[in-house]
């Protein structure tokens, strides 16, 4: 990125047909041009926006909805009371580059707890199922998944499989495949495949 190089705690990253798309943990997204095929050296010129949402939570997954034509800012660690118990979807429009309308959903903790042990949920990751249009949340720090309708209806949670030492990124190809990354701790990175079922 440049020409000035942006230091950030960088969380996701999205593509949405030729933009490419950054999120930080302060809710800053930086928005560029994706570079032609044969362009092998260089800067990528952005844009920030404040999302505004780090002043709610820390933001730790980023998702494109092409249908919604919006963006997904999932949050992982609530910064206001009003969060409390619930797990908070934030929708960044595209077209309007600024929150859509309706710009949340909200999950409540208990609905996620259904089906796992422990209560929290924490959103490291989300990717959207190109098949159903259903929501794939992942959290790391509890160790769990679910599967969310777009209305914040959870059809269900479960505690992710042992072998994950920290599951950080997430993402789901046209086949329905699952794919989570873990950040390397004692040893390095992995990415785990799972089966569509």
């Amino acid at each position: 990125l440049g020409p000035v190089l942006p230091h950030d705690d960088f969380e996701d990253i999205a593509v949405v047909g030729d933009r490419l798309y950054l999120i930080s943990s302060n809710g800053r997204l930086y928005a560029m041009a994706l570079p032609g095929p044969t362009v092998t050296e260089g800067t990528l010129p952005f844009e920030t926006f404040d999302t505004g949402v780090g002043a709610f939570c820390e933001i730790e997954g980023l998702a494109p909805d092409p249908a919604a034509r919006v963006l997904l800012l999932a949050c992982k660690s609530p910064r206001s009371k009003e969060f409390h118990g619930q797990v908070a979807v934030f929708r960044w429009s595209l077209e309007r580059r600024a929150l859509a309308t309706p710009d949340r959903v909200l999950i409540p903790h208990a609905d996620l707890a259904k089906g796992r042990p422990g209560k929290g949920f924490h959103p490291s990751a989300i990717a959207i199922d190109p098949k159903t249009g259903q929501w794939l949340l992942l959290a790391s720090a509890d160790n769990a998944y679910a599967v969310v309708e777009p209305t914040g209806r959870v059809v269900m949670a479960a505690a992710l499989r042992p072998g994950h030492p920290q599951p950080e990124g997430l993402a789901i190809d046209a086949t329905g495949r699952v794919f989570v990354s873990d950040e390397g701790t004692k040893h390095h990175g992995s990415v785990t495949v799972y089966a569509c079922r």
